[in-house]
């Protein structure tokens, strides 16, 4: 408070103040509190040394004035979107880009970040990446960064995170609670599945995604370095297409449970064309018991036939339409 000027009364008076949040926990906690826009309630408190006017000494001593500094308007995490990509199902990894205000004036880089994405307190994902070029944003400006996301690819808490939006999207799940139920052996009705895709249901449910990110990240305002923990509630989560190719983690166990209660039986066999090296067939059959979906079911590979628990050939099936429980 330079040339400071006090009159008899209320006085309103301008201070500036310096601060090095990496000399203290406090420090830290303070700029934490600025960033994330809680704003933090600080005193300003004398010391003997406070001025140079020994007659003021004493009262400058005792000054003990409490005030608020107010949070940053401007959140720092403007959104995000997740991609699931091809090899996402082999090694947990999907693509994330951020998109980052800088609220300060000068320009901000970001050298490394360690992220913890949450929904409803589960965790969706993290993010832990050290940049060989820093992302630099420009001051008051926006930019994005782009990283790998360890992606949470547990069953259960995927089904959790699409029904969970489903229902706060006003999305009725009793379909997919029925696919569900038969995991645990339920036996929902064929009706209930009519009408219902499953892609375009994830799709609707995925929409709207909002999560909270916690995170550390070390970086740099200006020449000022500094690592800073930052908590984040509400950040828009923008999916794609791409997220359908997390429907085999859920469908899959589904699936095998399906196709191992089906039943392939043959009504006739008639060999055709004879020969020492084999022989052609005509086979007429069904696939029964395959559930209450229909399904289309898909044979990549030739099926081993066996006689008497020997293999005796091998052959080409084509792609089978199964209606619903039949």
């Amino acid at each position: 408070m330079p040339n400071l000027a006090i009159v008899p009364g209320a006085n309103t008076i301008n201070a500036t103040s310096t601060i090095n949040p990496a000399a203290s926990p406090e420090g830290l906690e303070l700029l934490n509190l600025y960033t994330s826009g809680a704003g933090a309630s600080v005193n300003i408190v004398g010391t003997s040394t406070s001025t140079a006017v020994e007659s003021l000494s004493l009262a400058f001593g005792a000054l003990n004035i409490g005030s608020q500094i107010p949070g940053l308007e401007t959140k720092l995490l403007a959104g995000a979107t997740l991609a699931v990509l091809d090899t996402t199902l082999v090694n947990g990894i999907a693509q994330t880009v951020v998109t980052i205000n800088n609220p300060f004036v000068p320009p901000m880089s970001i050298l490394s970040i360690d992220s913890t994405i949450t929904y409803s307190g589960a965790t969706v994902g993290t993010v832990v990446s050290t940049f060989d070029q820093p992302i630099v944003i420009l001051g008051t400006a926006q930019g994005s960064l782009t990283a790998g996301l360890a992606l949470n690819t547990n069953p259960a808490d995927l089904v959790t995170l699409i029904r969970a939006q489903a229902v706060k999207n006003g999305m009725s799940t009793d379909a997919f609670d029925g696919l569900l139920s038969l995991q645990s052996g339920g036996n929902p009705p064929s009706s209930l599945f009519e009408n219902f895709n499953v892609g375009d249901f994830v799709i609707k449910a995925m929409s709207g995604l909002v999560v909270d990110i916690t995170l550390t990240t070390t970086v740099k305002v200006g020449d000022y370095l500094v690592t800073l923990p930052y908590t984040q509630t509400g950040v828009p989560t923008a999916t794609d297409q791409t997220i359908l190719k997390l429907i085999p983690i859920v469908g899959t166990p589904i699936a095998q449970l399906l196709v191992e209660g089906s039943v392939l039986a043959f009504d006739s066999i008639v060999i055709n064309s004879p020969a020492d090296a084999g022989f052609a067939t005509d086979l007429t059959g069904a696939i029964t018991n395959t559930g209450p979906l229909d399904a289309q079911i898909a044979f990549p590979n030739p099926v081993s036939v066996s006689y008497g628990g020997k293999a005796i050939g091998s052959m080409m099936m084509p792609t089978l339409n199964a209606v619903a429980n039949q």
